[in-house]
């Protein structure tokens, strides 16, 4: 009964957050269609590497429908966010994308997230094409583009929203101080993310007892499930961000022993493990810019509340005795994890390694039940 209060009261927290997180999503923007025309509503966010081709605009009263970057001029956010339709050339391949203005004015500078791993940045000046900035081989691109400018002789910039957007904005205002230069964009904006995640998990307990009818027990690997929730908090543009999840964890396993030697008593024993975690890690993430699938590290510390915990050990003696022994868990479990994964504009998929330590009390003093536990699992991101 427990058990089931627990559970439900955890879908109903869940559903609140995301009925909340979904109600967000929905965000007042503008629409620049391709013969120039605005229009008002509201704007669906969806993962960054999708925006950058297509967006679903909302007008009050219809449906959304999806607009392609080759298909209007651009849009807004009322946060003063812009971005606009702009053709490029990468690893010789043209495409259409939304770039997000970042300097505006006679010399324009752009970001893409998720776009490609070696271009983050593009400028574009007086209606000129747009020009990729490599991340290694940018200063020599801005060195022939605004050589007019004296004042940005040997000038030192890193590859970095901040640092080329002064430095474009120093240009403007140096080679065209009679027309307007604006920065609308700020560096290190938080962003935060959510998802769900969900897969299967192999584990095998190792329950440290010396002596006694316990020492004989070895368990095998069985297999459970889990699955929940998870946030992603970090900087635009950075490769670490921090991930904390909300997971359901099952965990049965049963271990056999018979007892069998001349001159003794003839008994057989079972160990059983029936427990239900509410796992909390926080895990610090680092993902690898490349183009299609992009790989991850993760690792992290976590920390267990058991929902419920059935451990007990039955002997059977050959007199027909049984004896049952209910072993008391300690209602959490603390340890660490570590794991690798690619992901893929919104999906992902990752495996892992969690090593957790339960105390439990069994008469002879506390002994440390541990779980080692490998997990495969999917995760989709909203």
């Amino acid at each position: 009964m427990k058990l089931t209060l627990y559970i439900i009261l955890g879908l109903l927290l869940t559903l609140v957050s995301l009925t909340t997180v979904k109600a967000q999503k929905l965000q007042p923007a503008y629409l620049v269609t391709g013969s120039s025309d605005t229009l008002r509503g509201e704007v669906l966010l969806n993962s960054a590497a999708k925006m950058l081709y297509e967006i679903q605009f909302k007008q009050q009263g219809n449906t959304a429908k999806t607009y392609n970057a080759a298909d209007i001029k651009g849009y807004g956010l009322d946060d003063s966010l812009r971005f606009e339709s702009r053709e490029v050339m990468v690893d010789e391949k043209t495409r259409t994308i939304f770039l997000k203005v970042v300097v505006d004015g006679p010399a324009k500078l752009y970001y893409a997230q998720n776009f490609h791993p070696s271009y983050e940045y593009f400028l574009q000046k007086q209606q000129q094409a747009v020009v990729p900035l490599h991340k290694n081989y940018y200063a020599g691109t801005l060195a022939a583009m605004l050589q007019e400018c004296d004042a940005l002789k040997n000038h030192r910039y890193r590859y970095s929203l901040t640092g080329l957007a002064k430095l474009v904005h120093t240009y403007n205002q140096c080679s065209h101080a009679e027309q307007k230069s604006i920065i609308l964009h700020k560096q290190s904006r938080l962003e935060t993310r959510w998802g769900l995640r969900v897969g299967a998990s192999a584990f095998k307990p190792n329950y440290h007892f010396e002596t006694g009818i316990h020492s004989n027990h070895d368990f095998d690997w069985a297999t459970g499930i889990t699955g929940g929730i998870f946030f992603n908090f970090g900087f635009q543009g950075k490769k670490f961000s921090l991930q904390p999840e909300l997971l359901y964890t099952s965990r049965r396993a049963k271990s056999f022993y018979e007892h069998n030697q001349p001159h003794d008593w003839y008994y057989k024993s079972t160990m059983e493990l029936d427990a239900h975690y509410l796992q909390l890690p926080v895990l610090l993430k680092y993902r690898f810019r490349t183009e299609g699938w992009q790989p991850y590290l993760n690792a992290g510390l976590s920390y267990g509340l058991a929902l419920s915990k059935n451990f007990r050990n039955t002997v059977t003696y050959e007199t027909g005795y049984t004896h049952i022994t209910e072993i008391t868990l300690e209602k959490y479990a603390i340890g660490y994890l570590a794991g690798a994964g690619v992901q893929r504009n919104a999906l992902s998929a990752d495996i892992r390694f969690n090593r957790e330590i339960s105390v439990s009390d069994y008469g002879y003093g506390n002994k440390d039940l541990q779980f080692n536990t490998w997990s495969l699992a999917l995760g989709y991101t909203f």
